[in-house]
């Protein structure tokens, strides 16, 4: 089975964004030494998935143009962005930057063991134009991730819906100001049917 996952957003400055600088935001690097200034990106991106025996392989391929970083509503950590980049640690939205992703995951269920899945995923960003903390303009920063996922979710019986998941992720970066980060992450979970 194959799948295809094809996303464009267009995100540009309005109301005072566009001509107040009070209200420009963070994120845009276009000749900007403060770092803030009017919303300004395309974001495209392609996801392709290919499904057989248990087996899934998937690539895709995220361009982010413009001189601003992709925007979303920042809610702090656990905050998402719809785009197909959106990993455990980093987004890969920024300004300029060109990502390529590799994915492979695998069912168990095709050998036997149903509820259990594994997978890795990982990113690749380059192009990054960004500002450091002393306002210092940097282009061709990069970046990468790594997340792994081993999940269990029991079948049946009376435990039936209740899951387990680890999931591993490691960030590197040349990004200036910005520092290595590992996590390690253990989830709980009930699914309830509700129909």
């Amino acid at each position: 089975m194959l799948k295809s996952d094809l996303r464009y957003f267009n995100s540009s400055d309005d109301g005072n964004n566009g001509n107040q600088s009070a209200y420009f935001s963070t994120g845009n690097y276009g000749g900007v030494n403060s770092g803030r200034g009017k919303v300004d990106n395309n974001l495209y991106s392609g996801l392709f998935l290919y499904s057989v025996a248990g087996h899934t392989f998937g690539g895709g391929y995220q361009v982010s143009n413009g001189s601003s970083d992709f925007p979303w509503l920042n809610q702090g950590d656990g905050s998402s962005a719809y785009i197909t980049t959106d990993m455990q640690i980093q987004k890969f939205a920024r300004a300029g930057e060109r990502t390529w992703q590799a994915r492979y995951s695998y069912d168990f269920a095709k050998v036997g063991v149903p509820g259990l899945t594994a997978g890795v995923v990982y990113l690749k960003g380059d192009h990054i134009d960004t500002v450091s903390s002393n306002r210092t303009e940097f282009t061709g920063q990069s970046e990468w991730e790594r997340d792994i996922t081993v999940a269990y979710v029991v079948p049946e019986g009376p435990l039936k819906n209740v899951g387990v998941a680890w999931k591993n992720a490691m960030w590197r970066s040349d990004i200036a100001s910005a520092r290595n980060q590992d996590e390690n992450r253990l989830i709980v979970s009930y699914s309830i049917p509700l129909l």
